[in-house]
């Protein structure tokens, strides 16, 4: 399962076996399997009962007959081979038990945002992340501009002003290629999300690939909330199989035939927002735990500590934020968000964020 050689073997095969090598970006070649056997098997093999062969060939047909395996592996790597012994204390292991057991899964942490004129309070939503990558032992990697050049000119042209559009095919190609050097998972995290709760962020899924709930929230004529469930891709999470790989190929052709179709593209979540919120109610996504958005009417609710408005936010969610999109597109706009404004809700959530965003929930995908 771990031998890359083997994992291409069996999958021109057909073969069902799981390519746990190349789904983990890791090589390992078996030097050596020992193993362990129970009674009765132990004594008769010991009488000249049955021997080596004779056990190994019962082990596939019966249960209980080694106690435990040890198996020493080689490394492949760059020409070099370092040795490692691992110990199952069974042989009916299923494939999505193992993978629960691996822990070498090579990930990788994405971000990007330009070089220049970066707000203070966004260089706090870098370092937050760049904090928890470092805690949880993932490679990281900042792009700046030049991920723009991953997009075809012709749609940078047609995108115009509407950035977030480049940018919503961009992340998904620097993904694929990702994907394409061998990392066994890729998450990407937009620049203007503030981790402030770690403990809540659990990216350990059982799925292929996973978006960011959106529950935006506001205001209507008479004081009361309207609120509407979205997805969004600022904090998405890929694994190397082939169902996210399917899925990726598929998100990237989207993008480019929506815009080519269009005359003008006159929303900024067209192919982010807006098509993933409409994909989610023909073919249900799987979101990340602890990711949310905060809309306007929320970040002022984080402000002014409104316990009311929070709760229903916070039911609506359905799970623990411990990171918050604080959507940097709303700088400048008619909302009234101002810089000062995101340096003072980071203030507050990495104070008390953990009790403004407590439960219980309303369990949700």
């Amino acid at each position: 399962m771990f031998s890359q050689r083997r994992n291409r073997e069996t999958i021109s095969s057909n073969d069902p076996e799981t390519p746990l090598g190349l789904y983990l970006g890791v090589d390992f070649d078996i030097s050596e399997a020992r193993y362990s056997w129970k009674e009765p098997w132990l004594t008769r093999k010991a009488e000249g009962k049955v021997n080596e062969a004779d056990l190994m060939a019962l082990m596939n047909p019966q249960l209980n007959v080694a106690i435990e395996t040890v198996i020493e592996q080689r490394e492949v790597k760059l020409g070099r081979i370092k040795s490692y012994c691992f110990l199952f204390m069974s042989n009916s292991l299923g494939s999505h038990r193992l993978r629960s057991l691996v822990t070498g899964l090579r990930t990788i942490v994405v971000q990007s945002f330009r070089t220049h004129d970066v707000p203070e309070w966004i260089g706090r939503c870098v370092a937050s992340v760049q904090k928890w990558t470092a805690s949880e032992h993932f490679e990281y990697r900042m792009m700046g501009d030049e991920l723009f050049n991953l997009v075809p000119d012709w749609y940078r042209a047609k995108a115009g002003r509407h950035v977030t559009v480049v940018t919503d095919l961009a992340r998904l190609v620097l993904i694929r290629r990702f994907l394409d050097e061998g990392f066994g998972r890729v998450i990407w995290i937009d620049a203007d999300v503030i981790v402030f709760d770690p403990s809540a962020l659990k990216i350990n899924l059982d799925c292929s690939y996973a978006y960011c709930r959106e529950i935006w929230v506001k205001r209507n004529s008479r004081a009361g909330l309207i609120t509407a469930h979205k997805v969004n891709n600022s904090a998405c999470l890929f694994l190397n199989d082939s169902a996210a790989l399917a899925h990726l190929d598929e998100y990237i052709d989207t993008c480019k035939s929506m815009i080519v179709r269009l005359t003008k593209v006159r929303d900024h979540t067209e192919v982010g927002t807006k098509f993933l919120t409409s994909l989610n109610r023909e073919r249900p996504l799987h979101f990340i735990p602890g990711f949310g958005l905060l809309s306007p009417t929320i970040l002022r609710a984080v402000l002014d500590c409104d316990r009311g408005v929070l709760s229903e936010f916070v039911q609506l969610q359905g799970d623990t934020i411990g990171a918050a999109n604080l959507c940097n597109f709303l700088r400048g706009s008619e909302a009234g968000v101002t810089d000062e404004m995101f340096s003072a809700v980071i203030d507050r959530l990495v104070d008390s964020g953990v009790s403004l965003f407590s439960g219980p929930f309303s369990v949700g995908r």
